[in-house]
């Protein structure tokens, strides 16, 4: 997983990895792809990064390693001027995607088995609060869900279920969920336009089509694609989307 900064320069990339140079950020120049800088994250297992608004910090989604059992996620809070960890907050269970609401008050990440149980509410998004670090919310959506975005104005998040194959839309304000989209695929990745319109999400297995979402009526299609896709962007214009399939 990557983030990119908002002038363009730097691209951060996370390595899950186990042994001596494994779980790490590595800072990029993104003009030549050299390696500027590199942070060991030792114990901790990273899945999802997103940047804050004013790229001071990444938000770095993790799970423990080794697994130390129930909880084993954490969100681990680089700074980016000095490139050290910060803070490190305990979430719920195998974390997975990242996103920050443009307000930048608030951190959402996606626990895939949240409460570490079974059920219809076995997943969920902790929202935590970027003055503190403290968790303020486990939100319960579902199993698996996995990545996670938030729409340009703050008002709404969105988050896809591996299991139940669907997109889940979240109120921002009262953080409640307020409907489950039917995509086709039990989506994996997923990526938001620039302008909020649409949603693009990729199925990881069996990974036979993406899914595209209007944002203005929730309607999905499916376009056939390679087995086995994973990352997803879009370009700046919204008028291509990009896909990555092993």
């Amino acid at each position: 997983n990557l983030a990119l900064s908002a002038d363009s320069r730097r691209v951060y990339v996370i390595r899950n990895r186990a042994g001596a140079s494994g779980n790490a950020i590595i800072e990029l120049d993104a003009n030549t792809l050299k390696e500027i800088r590199i942070l060991d994250l030792n114990n901790l297992a990273p899945t999802g990064i997103a940047l804050s608004e004013n790229q001071r910090f990444a938000y770095i989604g993790a799970g423990t390693d080794p697994s130390t059992g129930f909880p084993n996620s954490r969100m681990a809070v680089i700074n980016l001027a000095t490139f050290t960890l910060d803070h490190v907050t305990v979430l719920q269970n195998n974390a997975a995607g990242v996103a920050i609401n443009p307000n930048g008050r608030v951190v959402y990440v996606a626990n895939a088995n949240g409460n570490g149980g079974v059920g219809a509410n076995e997943g969920t998004i902790s929202l935590v609060n970027t003055t503190d670090y403290s968790v303020t919310n486990h939100l319960g959506v579902g199993s698996n869900p996995h990545d996670i975005t938030v729409s340009p104005d703050g008002r709404l998040v969105y988050t896809v279920r591996t299991e139940g194959n669907l997109l889940v839309v979240i109120d921002a304000l009262t953080n409640t969920v307020l409907r489950n989209i039917p995509l086709g695929i039990g989506a994996w990745c997923m990526a938001l336009s620039d302008d909020g319109r649409f949603i693009c999400a990729s199925e990881w297995n069996p990974g036979q089509a993406i899914a595209i979402v209007d944002t203005t009526n929730f309607s999905a299609r499916l376009i056939p694609s390679p087995l086995y896709t994973a990352g997803v962007a879009f370009s700046r214009d919204g008028g291509r989307v990009f896909f990555c399939n092993s």
